[in-house]
């Protein structure tokens, strides 16, 4: 038998992954000298880091094109409070460098990067 097109749509619904999607977005303070900027860098991508290793963060980059968005990251959980305090607990964050936006995101089944 055929399967229709609502069938179709609750099968795949039904299987969806969700996780978290993290914009980070240009904050005020971004007129650190170079020295203090590298610093806030390095600390900012081991934090990154630290978040993948664990399992949480498991995407993550910069962006380009856009004057606003200067990154994302897809967490591994729905936590809102879990996914701010990632965010907040970031050196970038602490100096100002970035704001963030946390938006539900999910993914059909069998999606994936290679």
């Amino acid at each position: 038998m055929q399967q229709t097109q609502q069938e179709f749509l609750q099968e795949i619904v039904s299987r969806v992954k969700p996780y978290s999607l993290v914009l980070l977005i240009k904050g005020q303070n971004r007129d650190q000298d170079e020295r203090t900027l590298d610093e806030i860098q390095f600390s900012h991508l081991k934090h990154l880091m630290n978040l993948r290793k664990q399992g949480v963060l498991p995407i993550y980059g910069p962006t380009d094109g856009d004057e606003n968005i200067i990154g994302i990251g897809i967490y591994n959980s729905t936590d809102v409070e879990f996914v701010k305090k990632c965010c907040e607990d970031d050196p970038g964050f602490k100096a100002g460098r970035f704001t963030y936006k946390i938006l539900p995101f999910f993914t059909f089944p069998e999606s994936k990067l290679s």
